[in-house]
């Protein structure tokens, strides 16, 4: 009986033993196992995470690939109306092509044509080209044998209205430059001297058309110059304006057709250079030969500048600048006195004013006041001799009165009266007085030369 417990004591412990070692062999796997577990519980929380991420981010994207496609869509139907429109644009250039073909091929046949005519109107051109040369050579021959302007004269003088017309465009395209402007106006009128002056040169006088259409053109520039050199104030004054330019190339166009085959009379009255009339006065001993042509051709500038000579009797009155020209006719009869010259008709009344009781006289020139004249001598004389008697004594009319008074006047000098300080005051003696009271004066040769000397 004691064996059989004491066995089962042994059993029991056995079994306890086993238990013990069973249950320190269980805890590390029972730790394991939790750590297993937890990491089971972690990779599900991950997984979970992960889904919920997942279903996030789908969620997202399905948004986003929508919102795209939504775009897409959007951006396609605008693709699709632009194609429509690209279709109807290229419908509408295939026509446009059509049209221009079918104009190509109608181009092209006219161009055939044009051609062909073009070799026609060449030999058309050339034949009219040999007909101008002919004529041109008939009119050659024809303005020389009847002593008239030669064609390259007439071709010359239509080339400078050309530049002239050129210059005149472009003061259009001058913008504000005023005194470039002023200088091409001087400059246009020297070279219309210049188509002038090819008149004067062939013994022709200025044409009367020719004179007209010249004079309305200086009156157009002269109308520019006057407005571009601030004489605005003047009535005709105005800027360039795209009408005037037109009038200008008219009235060229105007003179080169005449200038080209109108025939002009030569002058009656050979026309001269004022050098060769320079020439011709020495010749005929008028002036010595020692006298300067420099001097000679101011002193004629001076006359035809204040208008010395009259009514073109002597000098060619010319529209534009330029060289001076003569009547030779005229100026072959003509006593040439420049001191003469320039002061005639300067004044017309030679007047001796005195009293005899005192021997006073006053000897002076007037153009035409002579009651003024007295009434200022009669003032200057009762100043000084208040119960004097002055009065009119002669009178000389003539021309020439102010080299006759320059002559007296030194004929008189030391006669000088010391009481008016004055050129004009004389005190003279009764044998004096006469050389005008009884007209001694046309006895002397000196004042007779001056007294008849007329132009």
């Amino acid at each position: 009986m004691s064996d059989v417990i004491q066995g089962l004591y042994h059993r029991i412990f056995e079994l306890e033993l086993m238990l013990e070692i069973e249950k320190w062999e269980r805890i590390p796997i029972e730790k394991k196992l939790k750590l297993e577990i937890e990491k089971k519980k972690e990779i599900e929380r991950l997984l979970q995470f992960d889904w919920n991420l997942t279903n996030k981010l789908d969620v997202y994207y399905v948004e986003l690939i929508e919102n795209m496609l939504a775009e897409a869509k959007h951006q396609n139907d605008i693709l699709k109306e632009h194609c429509y429109k690209l279709e109807d644009k290229v419908i509408h250039l295939n026509k446009r092509l059509y049209i221009t073909e079918q104009k190509k091929k109608r181009y092209l046949r006219s161009y055939q044509e044009c051609l062909q005519e073009k070799h026609i109107l060449k030999y058309d051109v050339c034949q009219s080209n040999i007909q101008v040369k002919k004529l041109n050579e008939k009119l050659e021959y024809f303005y020389t044998n009847n002593d008239n302007l030669s064609m390259s004269t007439r071709e010359n003088m239509c080339d400078i209205l050309k530049q002239v017309n050129e210059m005149c465009y472009s003061l259009k395209l001058m913008g504000r430059a005023k005194i470039r402007r002023v200088d091409t106006i001087i400059k246009i009128k020297n070279k219309l001297g210049e188509y002038e002056t090819l008149f004067y040169i062939n013994n022709r006088l200025l044409d009367q058309e020719v004179k007209e259409f010249c004079i309305k053109i200086n009156n157009i520039l002269n109308d520019w110059g006057n407005y571009y050199r601030g004489y605005k104030w003047r009535e005709t004054a105005k800027e360039i304006e795209d009408h005037e330019l037109y009038q200008i190339a008219e009235f060229s166009s105007s003179l080169k057709y005449i200038t080209l085959y109108k025939l002009f009379n030569s002058s009656s009255n050979s026309i001269m250079h004022i050098d060769n009339v320079y020439k011709l006065l020495i010749n005929k001993l008028v002036i010595s030969t020692d006298y300067r042509l420099s001097k000679f051709r101011k002193e004629i500038e001076f006359l035809v500048e204040n208008e010395k000579f009259e009514n073109d009797m002597f000098i060619i009155d010319r529209i534009y600048p330029g060289d001076i020209f003569c009547y030779e006719n005229d100026f072959r009869n003509l006593d040439y006195n420049f001191t003469f010259m320039k002061t005639y008709k300067k004044a017309k009344i030679l007047y001796i004013f005195g009293d005899h009781s005192t021997k006073t006289y006053k000897v002076g020139i007037t153009f035409s006041s002579l009651s003024r004249r007295f009434i200022e001598a009669e003032e200057a004389y009762n100043f000084r001799f208040p119960n004097g008697t002055f009065k009119k004594l002669k009178i000389i009319l003539n021309n020439n009165a102010f080299n006759l008074e320059l002559y007296v006047k030194k004929k008189f000098i030391n006669k000088r009266h010391l009481l008016f300080h004055s050129t004009e005051w004389f005190t003279l003696q009764d044998n004096e007085v006469s050389y005008f009271l009884n007209e001694e004066y046309l006895q002397d040769e000196e004042f007779m030369k001056i007294y008849n000397y007329k132009f």
